[in-house]
């Protein structure tokens, strides 16, 4: 009989791995949910969400994936995280759900929007040092393919998958304000199709995405 983990294993080493969790890079990874964790904005989100206790009943239909800065915190402990990515987007899905549960206006909306700033922006200074000391050593196309992967399993990119369906949801000035609409979905088929001839093409295509987003929806929402 195969060992528990034999399947995880196989699918782990499947291809190429960006940015694996060694020692160092836990470390960091460690002492950036610690810095988080001292921010005032982050008493909101220490601990699990008791939606009994507040009372807040629809929590649990609304919010699937309940995540906090302690259960990170927790696991990075465990070494349950086996690529910087994985802890970021368990990491992420902290603010997604209070973007998704509160109003703009809210002090929870605004305080997972802080957080959420400052943890991108650690993101990006570890990434550039992981980067500086191995980087992966693959075709500039296919690794391409891996950064697409990697923002589509990020959970706050749920809303940039496919392209913005205006007439369904009403948005009836969307092609006077967006004039090249793009998202994650036609940039997969565009990289499958040998449509890019260069990666700035691909950087320039998923830039597009954030932008538009931004522009639309003003850099103090959620997609900012």
């Amino acid at each position: 009989m195969a060992a528990p983990d034999a399947h995880r294993d196989k699918r782990a080493k499947a291809g190429p791995v960006l940015y694996p969790m060694d020692e160092p890079l836990l470390r960091k990874c460690d002492a950036l949910m610690k810095n988080l964790a001292k921010k005032s904005q982050a008493v909101h989100f220490l601990r699990p969400v008791d939606w009994k206790k507040m009372g807040l009943v629809d929590y649990p239909k609304l919010i699937k994936h309940p995540m906090d800065i302690g259960t990170v915190s927790e696991r990075l402990g465990k070494n349950h995280y086996a690529r910087l990515e994985d802890f970021a987007n368990e990491t992420r899905l902290i603010w997604k759900n209070a973007f998704i549960f509160n109003a703009p206006d809210s002090l929870y909306f605004k305080a997972a929007k802080s957080l959420s700033d400052a943890f991108e922006k650690a993101m990006e200074k570890m990434e550039a040092e992981a980067e500086a000391v191995s980087a992966l050593q693959v075709d500039t196309m296919e690794r391409c393919n891996i950064l697409l992967a990697d923002i589509q399993a990020n959970p706050l990119a749920e809303w940039f998958l496919d392209p913005v369906d205006h007439v369904a949801l009403g948005l009836t000035d969307y092609t006077q304000v967006i004039t090249q609409p793009m998202d994650l979905s036609t940039i997969g088929r565009k990289l499958q199709r040998a449509q890019y001839l260069s990666p700035e093409d691909f950087a320039h295509d998923t830039r597009l995405v954030f932008q538009n987003a931004i522009t639309y929806n003003s850099a103090q929402s959620m997609f900012g």
